[in-house]
Formats: C-alpha cells, structure tokens, sequence
C-alpha cells in the first residue's frame, strides 16, 4: 500500500537531524502518557530505535491534523502533525525511517506523486510483516553515537538520566546549574544568554519551529516558576535579590508584576536596608535621586525592575516624595518671628472680607521640601515661613489657596478661590462714588 502525503520536499526546510528525532521522540513520550505505553530509545551501530511498548499506529495517523492529543494537557504535542514532519525531515538529511507497528512494516520515502503533478512528496510504502508486534518501534538510520549524545542531552526524561539542583512545581521546575538553558516539557527549545538559572516550563508559548520561547510568555512563566521556587526553598532569596540588582532575564516580568511572597518580601527588604542603609529609597535616574535630597532622603540608582520591586518594599520615588512634601522640619510661634506682622496684616486683610481664619488652626512651619508653600490637612493650614518672608502678596495668596482647600460647599476649588480673592477685593477697594456720562 503506497500512500503518498501532501507534504512537499520542502516544508519546514530549517528542519533537521535533531527537530525530526525531537518530534518522534516527542510522539513516544506522548503515546506512554495517553495510553500506557512505556518508551524507550536505544542506539545501536549507526541505527535509533525508539519503542513504544503495548500499542499500535492506526493509518489515521498520516493524515494531517488526525490525532487524539488535542486539548490534553498532560500531552508533549499539541495536533499530531510531529510524526510526519519529523520523518520528513530526517529523510531530507539522510536519515531513513522505518515504522514497524502490530502486522505491519511502515517505508518512508519522499518521491514524485503523480497524483500531485510529479512534485515530490512524503510517501509511506506499507507492507505485511512476517510477524506481529503489540508495539511501535522507529527505526531512524545513519545516525552515529556522537550525534545521539548531543541529542540525548536535549532531553530531561529519558530513561536512566538522572538530574540534580532542580526544584520542580506544579508549573515546572527551576534547574539551578543550567543557567539559560530553556525547556518546554522536557525538551530543549534554546540557551538564552543573560540567565542565571534555567527553566523546564510546563505551559509556555514558544514559535511554530520549537527553537525559541516568545519572550513575553518566558519572562511571565519565569516569575511564576521563580515566586513557587521560593515557597520550596526560601533561601533562593538571596540569588533573587542577586538577579534583581543585576536585572537579569529571569526577573524580566518582575517590572510589571512584583513579588507576591511575603517570606521573600521581608529578606529583601532586609537585604536592601544591609546593602544600602536605611531611609533609602530606589531610584531610576539621578535626577529622582536629587529631588529626593531636597527631603533629606538617599535615592539610590537601580535599574527599573529593582526600583518596582524593592520600591514595592521600602518605597518609590513618587510616594516617599508625596509623603515627605509636606513634612515639616520646625513649627514657629508667629509672635517670635520678624515676618509676623505680615502674617498678621494678611489675616487682618481675609477677616474683614469675610474669610477669618481661627489662628489655634494655623501653623507657620519650615516643609522639609523647600519649595512647598503651604498645605490644608483636616482644618488645620500650614505656611511657609519662607513664603511669609517674600511679602504680603505671597502670603495672601498662600493663605487664600490653602483656605480655599476648606470648602465645604459645592464649589471646586478654583471655584471658592476665585470667590475668597473676588471677596478680598471689594473689602480692600473704597466705595465708589455714583457718576455719570459726560457730554461732549
């Protein structure tokens, strides 16, 4: 029986020794979770033979898209499609396959189809075998031992190997010894160069040729791996912190997405406040860490994700500068200060237009950040003996924009400004006297 595919002799043409026994192999270990069927690989001579034990190949899966491992999380493949376009493959390089499944001898070829114009094309030659096997085995040709080592590598469950410094999770396992070495299930994808540990993900997007992991899903799926690592063992802590400051690829995600473990928070915070002392706080540029010594605090210049993540712990930028704006450095008695009478002849000035402000809720202070004027907090005003000292101008509008704050109607702010300053006009302006148009 001939049955020639729709595959042409150039599909997938980057693929190679390694991609074709990537998918068959691939096949084996599927078929030994979907039906029981235990698989083996074994290299003799120039010949790979990879068995599974205790099941059979129907035809069905020649055709394209046929298989039963869609939607099966539990599976390595996704459509089927591997067996065929991995013996194509391999044939391409000089690998011939054969496929011996219960009464039957499978002969892969890649030759003219007159049903397809005499393009050339993956063909099966089946024929009867003189025996029968409850068994698939896969022969793969001209293939030497230095070629399987290399390829044997690749993969993280063949019978025998056994593996070390590795904590594995529901999500997949974090290899600390392989650092940037990638793995989908298993299987070899890439070696991603700035990478302090290596990863064998469960769930990851990667491209249609399985060389590479799209970096989005990489970075995602590492600090899912990296935060359950941590839950395994703690002590992992120190090498985050470590790939943190260095922003390695492993903690990519961690920019957007923080630490959630609360173990870990606390040994990164702490590690934070040894390294950098306290009250310091990360920084992205020196510009932040400038502004933040106005407030008397050290900003620190780290890359973005440790400035998100250990800003998540001891504070960011943006929230200590908000908190510490309005942060007072010393109270003043107005009565002991040169600039009180200016203080006093603005009050003076807001009472009589209707605006008195109670002077037990009022505060003449130094704000730690220089360049704040003054503030409204639950009754209480707070001015800038700094601001007092540039006049009776300043000072009046201070006030005014603070009390404006302590509205309590239904106008905005700028509203209740524009009426306390339209207020403060008419009461300093003298009555005006009646007139009339001149004639000419």
């Amino acid at each position: 029986m001939r049955i020639p595919l729709s595959i042409t002799r150039s599909y997938r043409p980057n693929w190679g020794l390694w991609e074709g026994v990537r998918e068959l192999i691939q096949n084996a270990k599927d078929a030994e979770v979907e039906h029981g069927a235990p698989f083996s690989v074994e290299h003799t001579g120039n010949k790979l033979v990879i068995t599974n034990e205790g099941c059979e190949l129907n035809h069905r899966a020649l055709l394209l898209g046929e298989t039963t491992k869609a939607e099966r999380d539990d599976l390595i493949g996704q459509w089927g499609d591997g067996l065929k376009i991995g013996v194509l493959a391999l044939l391409r390089t000089g690998h011939p396959v054969t496929i011996k499944s219960g009464d039957e001898i499978w002969h892969s070829d890649i030759a003219p189809a007159p049903e397809y114009d005499g393009a050339e094309v993956l063909t099966f030659n089946i024929r009867k075998s003189r025996m029968f096997r409850k068994n698939v085995e896969v022969e793969i040709e001209n293939v030497s031992r230095s070629e399987w080592l290399t390829i044997a590598k690749r993969f993280r469950f063949l019978p025998g190997e056994q593996y070390y410094n590795v904590i594995k999770t529901y999500a997949g396992s974090l290899l600390l010894d392989e650092p940037g070495m990638l793995y989908v299930k298993g299987i070899f994808v890439e070696q991603v160069a700035g990478m302090d540990y290596g990863y064998d993900f469960n769930n990851v997007d990667i491209d249609i040729d399985r060389r590479t992991v799209k970096s989005w899903s990489r970075d995602a799926e590492c600090k899912s791996l990296l935060e359950l690592a941590l839950h395994e063992k703690p002590e992992l802590v120190k090498d985050v912190y470590r790939m943190i400051m260095g922003n390695t690829k492993d903690v990519a995600y961690l920019r957007y997405s923080p630490i959630n473990n609360k173990t870990a928070i606390a040994s990164l915070r702490e590690m934070w406040t040894t390294q950098q002392g306290e009250d310091t706080i990360p920084v992205t540029s020196d510009d932040a860490a400038k502004e933040l010594e106005h407030l008397g605090v050290r900003g620190v210049v780290v890359n973005v994700v440790a400035a998100n993540v250990l800003g998540a712990i001891v504070g960011t930028a943006e929230t200590t500068m908000a908190k510490l704006a309005f942060a007072t450095e010393e109270v003043f008695d107005p009565d002991s200060i040169p600039e009180g009478n200016i203080l006093l002849e603005a009050l003076c000035i807001l009472e009589n237009a209707g605006h008195a402000i109670d002077l037990r809720k009022l505060e003449v202070v130094d704000f730690k950040d220089q360049r704040t004027n003054g503030q409204y907090c639950s009754g209480t005003i707070k001015i800038s003996r700094k601001r007092i000292a540039e006049g009776l101008s300043a000072t009046l509008s201070t006030l005014a924009h603070e009390l404006a704050h302590g509205n309590e109607g239904a106008l905005t702010h700028g509203q209740a400004l524009q009426k306390i300053l339209e207020d403060v006009i008419a009461s300093l302006l003298p009555a005006s006297p009646s007139c009339s148009p001149v004639a000419n």
